[in-house]
């Protein structure tokens, strides 16, 4: 079975620790290790959400930054798609 680039980031970093002498303070991994590392934990980053104004015709709303679904007030993950969402203040 074919692993997924989170799942081969991991196993990559984990071989690399494996290699490595336990009381080293530094490793070495390859670029693109590292920089799927980063992505994958920028993934995980609470989404800004999407206000939308009070109007005359509508209350505030809000609506997810990741994938748009209304969120429920006070919502701190999106239902749809599971994101956490920044709170006020």
């Amino acid at each position: 079975m074919e692993m997924t680039k989170r799942e081969e980031t991991i196993d990559r970093i984990e071989r690399v620790l494996d290699l490595t002498h336990k009381d080293s303070l530094t490793i070495t991994i390859t670029r693109l290790t590292a920089e799927r590392a980063v992505s994958m934990l920028k993934e995980q980053e609470p989404v800004e959400p999407v206000i939308h104004p009070e109007t005359k015709y509508h209350r505030m709303y809000k609506e997810c930054g990741a994938c748009g679904a209304y969120l429920v007030n006070g919502a701190r993950y999106c239902s749809r798609c599971g994101k956490e969402v920044k709170r006020d203040g």
